[in-house]
């Protein structure tokens, strides 16, 4: 079962229906403990199988491997069936990158017969760009990746943005910025 836990625009919240598309900044969990965070650009639609499309700008906690569908791409899972945070992003036309900010990721595709491939695999603090080329042939043939380290300012962006606990709980500015300040004075007070 998934559900609306956060929501910027405050409103409703409650269970998620399959193939109803999300937009903007909102938090959506399951009885699995996956939470997906969306930014103002993010799309989420949970598709049949239980499993999720995304697209834009997302960060995705506790991803399991059961399996999710980057939309202008392809598939993502973890490497070894633990819990995977991730961070993904359209960043040109046919260009994305999926981050493993903690654990493995291997990203897949399937191909004309329904047989999975891997694109790609990288290990926690690794990036994948992902380009897509749709007039390719055949399926295999439309994808290229390369790996690299995730930089600090790129980390440091995810961690601020999306899981920072207090950004996610306080639904007005004023609200987000005295819960900014109260969390950050209990932090400099436990390392005194």
């Amino acid at each position: 079962m998934w559900r609306l836990t956060y929501s910027e625009e405050g409103g409703s919240r409650g269970s998620v229906d399959e193939n109803v598309e999300i937009y903007g900044r909102k938090e959506i969990r399951n009885d699995l403990g996956e939470i997906y965070r969306l930014s103002d650009t993010g799309v989420l639609k949970i598709l049949p199988s239980s499993s999720v499309e995304i697209y834009g700008e997302c960060f995705i906690k506790n991803f399991l491997s059961k399996g999710g569908k980057y939309r202008t791409s392809c598939w993502m899972k973890s490497l070894d069936s633990s819990s995977v945070d991730i961070f993904c992003n359209t960043i040109a036309e046919n260009t994305d990158v999926i981050m493993a900010i903690t654990g493995g990721l291997v990203i897949y595709e399937y191909d004309e017969q329904g047989k999975a491939f891997p694109i790609i695999s990288m290990s926690e603090g690794k990036k994948a760009i992902i380009k897509y080329d749709p007039k390719a042939e055949k399926i295999i043939d439309r994808y290229s990746a390369k790996v690299e380290d995730i930089t600090l300012e790129e980390m440091d962006l995810v961690v601020s943005k999306y899981m920072h606990p207090v950004k996610w709980a306080y639904s007005t500015e004023k609200q987000l910025k005295d819960g900014v300040s109260q969390y950050t004075s209990a932090l400099f007070q436990n390392k005194r």
